[in-house]
C-alpha cells in the first residue's frame, strides 16, 4: 500500500508541476487584448461620407435661377442645364434611389458587424472567466488530493 502511495504522491507531484509550468499562479487566459478593441462601423467616417452626400437634390436645387440670368451666357448655361436635368430626370432619381438603397444596406451591414462584434467579445470574456474558474478548480482538486495523500501517508507512517 505504501509503493501505491508513494506513486500516487510522485503522479500528483508531476501533475502539479506541469500544471505551474503551463499555468502560473497569476495566469490569465488574455483572450481579449486592448489592440483589438475596433470603433464602431456605424461611427466609420466613410459611411458618415456616404449619409452626407446620397442625396442628388442638392445638386439639383442648386442649379442657376431665373434671378441670376443677367447675362446671356449665364442664361444659356441655366437653360441648358434645366434641359439636360428634366431629360436625365427619371434615371437621376433612379441612380438616387439605388445609391439611398446602398447606403441603408450598408447602415444594416455595420449594425450587424458591430452586433456580432459586442456579442464576440461577450463570448470571449465568458470564456476567459469559465477557464479562469476551471483553472482554480483544477487547482483546488489537486489541493485536496494532495490533503488525502498527505492523509493517507500519515495513517500508514502512525
Amino acid at each position: 500500500m505504501d509503493d501505491e502511495v508513494v506513486r500516487a504522491r510522485e503522479v500528483l507531484d508531476r501533475i502539479g508541476a506541469d500544471l505551474e509550468r503551463a499555468i502560473p499562479p497569476d495566469w490569465s487566459p488574455g483572450l481579449l487584448r486592448d489592440e483589438d478593441e475596433q470603433p464602431k462601423l456605424k461611427d466609420h467616417p466613410a459611411l458618415a461620407y456616404l449619409h452626407g452626400h446620397w442625396e442628388l437634390g442638392q445638386v439639383l436645387r442648386s442649379l442657376p435661377t431665373r434671378a441670376s440670368w443677367a447675362r446671356p451666357k449665364q442664361a444659356l448655361r441655366a437653360l441648358f442645364a434645366r434641359l439636360l436635368v428634366s431629360c436625365l430626370s427619371p434615371y437621376l432619381h433612379e441612380e438616387q434611389e439605388l445609391v439611398s438603397a446602398m447606403v441603408q444596406h450598408h447602415d444594416a451591414l455595420a449594425s450587424r458587424i458591430d452586433s456580432l462584434e459586442a456579442r464576440r467579445r461577450a463570448d470571449l470574456e465568458a470564456l476567459e472567466a469559465e477557464l479562469v474558474e476551471l483553472v482554480g478548480r483544477l487547482r483546488h482538486q489537486l489541493e485536496r488530493l494532495d490533503g488525502q495523500i498527505r492523509a493517507t501517508q500519515g495513517g500508514h507512517q502512525g
